[in-house]
């Protein structure tokens, strides 16, 4: 088989983008159920805004699925995120991000009984006690700028050029003190 008779790959790079707000502060939000066992926050988001960060007892290794390698997270954050419409206080894993503020994996999708629609790139959850809700698509404006972003850059906040699929791995020994 050569290479002109492969199937197309799909190069569409519609990402599940929200916005939410943590701590009053507009997040660029990944909706990615593939992130299992933890949702993630970025470290230059916690730095910029100031977070309170606190150690965890034991690092907690983040495979990379894509890519192949590992990270480590030896923090996490308690915070207000707000999903614009619903708001909880959720505990966020720090970790290197550069494409996103933060990252609703399967627990937070699971919380809020989310609903991920493909052929719209759509998302809604339902709360307990609270009607459906969509989520609010983030869309780029200059009043959301990066600030650790080159300031010659077209683009607050580029497409990636290949997905990162995230698998959180945690044992029952990682506890969080």
């Amino acid at each position: 088989m050569t290479n002109s008779s492969q199937p197309p790959l799909d190069a569409a790079k519609e990402h599940h983008l929200v916005t939410t707000k943590i701590n009053d502060q507009p997040a660029k939000t990944l909706v990615d159920q593939q992130t299992a066992g933890a949702d993630l926050i970025g470290s230059k988001f916690c730095t910029l805004h100031n977070l309170l960060l606190y150690p965890l007892k034991n690092p907690i290794t983040l495979q990379m699925t894509m890519k192949g390698s590992k990270g480590s997270i030896s923090h996490y954050t308690k915070v207000n995120c707000d999903w614009l419409g619903w708001s909880e206080e959720r505990i966020f894993y720090v970790a290197a991000r550069k494409d996103w503020d933060v990252i609703l994996g399967s627990p937070a999708l699971r919380h809020a009984k989310a609903v991920i629609n493909m052929g719209t790139i759509s998302v809604t959850i339902q709360p307990p006690g609270i009607s459906r809700i969509t989520l609010a698509p983030w869309k780029t404006t200059t009043s959301q700028k990066t600030p650790w972003k080159n300031s010659s850059t077209t683009s607050n906040h580029p497409t990636p050029a290949k997905t990162n699929i995230f698998h959180f791995q945690a044992t029952p020994t990682h506890q969080i003190i």
